[in-house]
């Protein structure tokens, strides 16, 4: 029990050695213990590298710590600074979570162009009765569309399209990850392009 008191009282480097010690020695508690021990840290750290996105954060970390548990007893031989090990391994996820973001961005092709006006239907200054029942006609087309969507892909869905919400303020007034939105999105596009094709008109 003294020890215990005397491990918590020493600085947390010489705490991390130990326990890198005794990782080396097979010990997968002190895996726990050596995470643990620069939790906060961690978490400050990739909230800010996420942006200030607590979700995209609390991602990052989940990440990491699978990633640590895996990780750690192959490369603990080699490590002489676990803080430093820790924070290049966090970043690195951090880094990986932004480009994932980024390709899930360029796949959602924008639904604008295949639902908005200036391709679906022709223009003019004042429209005509019959381009406005043809503008209902397709609105009505893609409500019941959304139908055939499950709850969460619909609510997604109808917040950027209707609301005109980026992803960013989707992501906060859900409570989700960016990159959850960017999923969301991509299947409600996948599943509403077939039916809404046929909607517009050519030339």
């Amino acid at each position: 029990m003294n020890s215990d008191v005397c491990n918590q009282n020493q600085p947390s480097e010489t705490v991390a050695i130990q326990l890198v010690e005794q990782i080396c020695r097979g010990e997968q508690a002190a895996i726990w213990e050596l995470y643990s021990l620069y939790q906060a840290e961690l978490s400050r750290q990739c909230l800010i590298w996420m942006h200030g996105n607590a979700h995209d954060a609390d991602e990052a970390l989940s990440r990491l710590v699978l990633k640590v548990w895996e990780s750690l007893p192959r490369h603990a031989h080699k490590i002489t600074n676990a803080k430093a090990w820790l924070m290049r391994m966090a970043y690195n996820l951090c880094i990986d979570l932004h480009r994932q973001q980024q390709r899930e961005l360029k796949r959602l092709q924008p639904l604008d162009s295949l639902l908005s006006n200036d391709e679906s239907m022709p223009q003019s200054a004042t429209p005509s009765p019959e381009t406005a029942l043809l503008k209902r006609e397709v609105y009505e087309t893609i409500n019941q569309a959304l139908q055939a969507l499950s709850p969460r892909l619909n609510s997604t869905f109808s917040l950027w399209f209707y609301n005109d919400m980026s992803c960013d303020a989707i992501a906060q007034h859900q409570g989700i990850s960016l990159a959850n939105v960017y999923k969301r999105l991509q299947q409600a596009r996948d599943m509403l392009q077939p039916q809404l094709r046929p909607t517009t008109v050519e030339g």
